[in-house]
């Protein structure tokens, strides 16, 4: 499981944190924030309230997000990745 830091590089409990700010590791999807389109559009891609997410390259406020969803690959910017709470697995 990837560890979720603060900004002062200390620990963060279990709760939960927007897809934006998280290191790599395994995280379930808590909610989704967005209109009918947005969750449409995240379904098509496997991402859902309460599916297993691997975040696998998060270079924080550097590019998209690289995570694994049922075993593909998906690239999410960082506006999207934002409005997506997650808890780690």
């Amino acid at each position: 499981m990837g560890r979720v830091l603060d900004r002062r590089g200390m620990e963060k409990s279990s709760a939960a944190f927007r897809l934006d700010s998280v290191d790599a590791g395994s995280y379930v999807v808590v909610t989704l924030g967005g209109g009918t389109g947005f969750l449409r559009k995240l379904a098509g891609l496997g991402i859902y309230t309460g599916s297993r997410i691997e975040v696998i390259k998060s270079a924080k406020g550097q590019g998209p997000l690289i995570l694994s969803v049922k075993g593909s690959q998906v690239a999410l910017g960082r506006g999207v990745a934002a409005r997506i709470i997650v808890k780690p697995a």
